[in-house]
């Protein structure tokens, strides 16, 4: 059981990282709140960071799990209060998308440092990508950091460039 609630702690800040980056929640209060009950504080800042990990070779049983497991591994190493999501569902790769508490850009540029490394290391034959957004103060604005993010997840993984911020892309 101890295995099933960690999932159920997994799926529930899955489910509301996907809503608020789907901007089904956009009351402040809400989204403080909601992060509070599942172990975030985001008044002192967060961003959004995004993995994926595309495979060079077949992949036999559920590759796409195991990255979830790595990335929320990696992520609560160094980012205690992190909420991770699985990504949208893309039959070539699995992506994982990450709201991040931070209270500054170094610190949310270790996580996704942390986040890169480790995907690295325990995923062999993978292509890795990671992006994040710019720091945002306000938890009402992670809807635009993620939209950011994924544009330099879109750009990184053009590129082949393993690990890319926002503010790196040119936009």
């Amino acid at each position: 059981p101890a295995g099933e609630a960690e999932r159920a702690v997994v799926q529930a800040a899955g489910d509301f990282v996907r809503a608020l980056l789907a901007r089904d929640i956009t009351d402040r209060g809400d989204i403080s709140a909601r992060a509070a009950e599942l172990g975030a504080d985001l008044g002192a800042g967060s961003g959004v960071l995004i993995g994926r990990a595309f495979p060079r070779s077949a992949q036999s049983g559920d590759w796409r799990t195991r990255v979830l497991t790595v990335a929320v591994r990696a992520l609560r190493a160094v980012a205690p209060g992190a909420l991770i999501a699985e990504g949208t569902e893309e039959s070539e790769r699995a992506e994982v998308v990450a709201v991040v508490p931070a209270d500054s850009d170094e610190r949310l540029g270790r996580a996704a440092e942390a986040l890169s490394s480790e995907l690295e290391q325990e995923l062999t034959g993978f292509a890795i990508t990671v992006s994040r957004s710019r720091l945002v103060a306000d938890a009402v604005d992670l809807y635009r950091a993620g939209h950011e993010a994924r544009l330099a997840a879109n750009v990184g993984e053009a590129e082949g460039a393993p690990l890319l911020a926002f503010e790196d892309t040119g936009a």
